[in-house]
């Protein structure tokens, strides 16, 4: 997994007009522990300076919707995450055109041991949706509100 920082502009306190991007642009083949450890550990990097609590939902996002890629999406994968005024926004594409559902967790059996992500995404996150490009795939995104940011 290859990490691009593509720097930041002002002060890194989020709740101000900061803006910091980090991008991954290459995964494995599997989203196993090392690489998906590495992964969280960057953003947490990212998120210097928030509260842990707010790091681990991002972390979790974000982990979230790439594990939902790496399951349901096609090869080749691009995560990215934008921070900026008191949100971080959550980008993650694949070449799949297969659009994920939210309410499809409410229809999952209580044996079930996946199925409720997007569900997850939904409680956690301001709003989420899909963007997709046809011919070239989709980009699953969501915006998380980090602290007293403006964002909301």
């Amino acid at each position: 997994m290859s990490a691009i920082d593509t720097g930041s502009t002002g002060e890194r306190r989020f709740g101000l007009a900061s803006s910091v991007q980090h991008v991954w642009d290459e995964f494995p083949d599997g989203i196993e522990s090392g690489p998906a450890s590495r992964m969280r550990a960057q953003l947490a990097e990212v998120l210097a300076g928030c509260h842990p609590e707010q790091v681990m939902d991002a972390q979790l996002v974000l982990s979230e919707l790439v594990e939902n890629a790496y399951e349901h999406g096609r090869r080749p994968l691009f995560a990215k995450v934008t921070v900026s005024r008191g949100l971080a926004r959550f980008d993650v594409a694949d070449t799949s055109t297969r659009t994920p559902c939210a309410t499809c967790a409410e229809r999952a059996q209580h044996n079930h041991t996946g199925g409720r992500g997007m569900l997850l995404i939904s409680s956690m996150c301001r709003r989420w949706g899909v963007t997709v490009t046809p011919g070239e795939g989709k980009t699953v995104w969501a915006e998380l509100v980090l602290g007293d940011g403006d964002a909301r």
